[in-house]
């Protein structure tokens, strides 16, 4: 071989050597973990070239287990779930190519102690309504179920999911009388907040029954007696007099449910006859009225 084509040869080869690949460590950065709960964690961490992504994870750090992503990406973020309660987890990451074990000593976090704590839970109920039906809403924590139950019986069950808030709609409610309700929010650790409320559905109309009313009277007064089928205001009123207003509960709250209560009314008559209007009202707004006439006849004859 001539000196000249060892020279060529020299030169191809040195051509060659240039134009092949540089290797290249990829750069891994940003290393943390991030979101870290009782039972989990998320890994980020960032990487100069797109690569898949791998974390070694486990409580020694000679028993790492990899859970890997395929993807070919430069942000890198894995979450590691089922892990233990407050619990120190050491972890590496990488790809098939590249580890970064922070230099041997490598990376850790600790897990959450337990969730013992009761969930949140408030809800807007009203203690009254004048439908057969009831909506509303309340606040509990993330990832939590609100169990509903009406006068002990169970209607549904909502989750808030990512939200903390919640809606119930139009659930159907016993009419004129005390409907029970209870909720009860557990949450992902099973603790569990129970609240308890009531609501009075008044459907129907106040009816107002008398006893025995003389069409006429000797006096100037009259005392009428009677019942009302619900707690609820009697209004009474002769001719263009002032209303007379008395508040008919027995004793109980309009909350409690329809019965039979009884009423005495003194009324001042006029001479001649006098127009009675009686009107019952309940807190529902609903009301009933019963008209009638007496004559009071107190002069002798001339």
């Amino acid at each position: 071989m001539t000196y000249k084509l060892k020279q060529i040869i020299v030169l191809l080869l040195i051509t060659l050597f240039t134009l092949l690949p540089v290797a290249h460590a990829v750069e891994i950065s940003n290393v943390q973990a991030i979101d870290v709960t009782q039972t989990g964690a998320t890994i980020t961490y960032t990487t100069d070239e797109s690569t898949n992504t791998i974390v070694g994870i486990g409580k020694d750090k000679t028993t790492l287990r990899n859970i890997g992503d395929a993807p070919q990406v430069t942000d890198h973020k894995l979450t590691i779930t089922n892990l233990e309660f407050e619990t120190q987890y050491f972890y590496q990451v990488g790809s098939s190519e590249q580890t970064d074990n922070n230099n041997g000593e490598y990376y850790t976090f600790t897990t959450l102690p337990p969730d013992i704590a009761p969930p949140v839970l408030t809800a807007e109920i009203p203690e009254f309504v004048t439908s057969s039906t009831l909506t509303f809403s309340g606040e509990s924590e993330p990832q939590t179920e609100i169990t509903l139950k009406l006068n002990g019986q169970f209607i549904q069950i909502k989750t808030t999911e990512d939200k903390t808030s919640f809606t119930f709609q139009d659930i159907i409610l016993l009419q004129d009388t005390t409907n029970n309700i209870t909720l009860i929010a557990r949450d992902e650790q099973k603790n569990e907040a129970t609240i308890h409320k009531t609501v009075y559905a008044d459907i129907s109309t106040p009816r107002i029954t008398l006893e025995t009313v003389p069409k006429f009277t000797g006096d100037h007064k009259i005392i009428l007696k009677g019942n009302l089928s619900e707690p609820a205001a009697l209004d009474a009123k002769v001719g263009t007099s002032p209303i007379q207003k008395i508040e008919l509960t027995n004793g109980q709250a309009a909350s409690q449910p329809r019965q039979s209560i009884p009423f005495t009314v003194d009324l001042a008559l006029q001479e001649g006859m006098n127009n009675i209007t009686l009107t019952a009202t309940d807190r529902g707004n609903h009301s009933s009225t019963k008209e009638f006439k007496i004559l009071s006849d107190t002069q002798p004859p001339q």
